[in-house]
């Protein structure tokens, strides 16, 4: 009996030795997991690190605006080929003798893809060379003809009875059809009665190669049939240029002759 008391004792004692060891071990494993604790939270505060803050690149965009202030503006580009007008309101002497207004024709394109906007043989020079007068070329390339008077009127602006006006003016009208001549003339005779010009002459048109090749006949009966004795045909001396529209140098100088010639028999020279 004592013995099996003793065992109870020793079992007992074993149970609660084994307890206690259990207890130190969860422990142990207590204070590893709580000194492991601080590593995890100095890895997470590593991660905040504020890395958005350092993304200030997109301040560096001004340098686009450099890039667009830089690039000359198209509108430069000007078709508008001449002298530099005087003012609206000089005196005679800084008037020249004859303005040539118009499109590419009057500036001169040889077809060949460059404006050729100081084309030595560009009509306008011609005629000035000729006549010994002043003589300014105004030619926009590719306008139809209320264009062509707007922006003549928005840059140039000389508007004088005592200068002579030639005007090219209608190729691209035409183009589009031939049915615009009545507002190429109307065009036309709006900006001869606002300015009181009456020494003036029309020039006809040319069978431009994408056009109906008869088309122009119709055209130039019209506008000879309209102006009369201030109407020059220059079908005579068409030349194409590569492209079948614009003319070659030597056309256009025998078109300034003819001009010349039609001027002085109008009494303009």
């Amino acid at each position: 009996m004592i013995r099996k008391f003793a065992y109870s004792l020793m079992i007992t004692a074993g149970l609660a030795l084994s307890l206690a060891g259990c207890s130190k071990n969860t422990g142990t494993e207590n204070v590893a997991a709580a000194e492991d604790k601080p590593v995890a939270e100095e890895a997470s505060a590593v991660e905040e690190t504020p890395a958005v803050e350092e993304t200030p690149a997109v301040e560096e965009t001004p340098a686009v605006e450099e890039a667009e202030a830089e690039e000359p503006p198209a509108v430069e580009e000007t078709v508008v080929t001449g002298t530099s007008s005087p003012a609206e309101n000089a005196g005679e002497d800084a008037l020249p003798d004859v303005i040539w207004i118009g499109d590419s024709l009057t500036q001169g394109s040889l077809g060949d893809d460059n404006f050729n906007m100081n084309n030595p043989q560009a009509p306008w020079r011609v005629l000035s060379e000729i006549s010994g007068k002043k003589v300014m070329g105004i030619g926009f390339y590719g306008y139809r003809t209320h264009d062509i008077f707007w922006t003549y009127g928005e840059h140039n602006n000389i508007k004088n009875p005592a200068v002579t006006y030639i005007y090219w003016v209608g190729s691209n009208d035409f183009h589009d059809s031939p049915d615009n001549i009545k507002y190429v003339i109307e065009e036309t005779d709006r900006f001869n009665s606002n300015a009181g010009i009456t020494k003036y002459i029309m020039l006809g048109t040319t069978n431009r190669g994408d056009m109906d090749p008869n088309a122009y006949i119709g055209i130039n009966k019209g506008l000879k049939d309209y102006y009369g004795d201030r109407y020059l045909d220059i079908m005579p001396y068409v030349e194409f240029g590569p492209d079948g529209v614009h003319l070659t140098e030597a056309s256009y100088r025998k078109i300034a002759g003819a001009v010349y010639d039609k001027l002085r028999s109008m009494g303009y020279l």
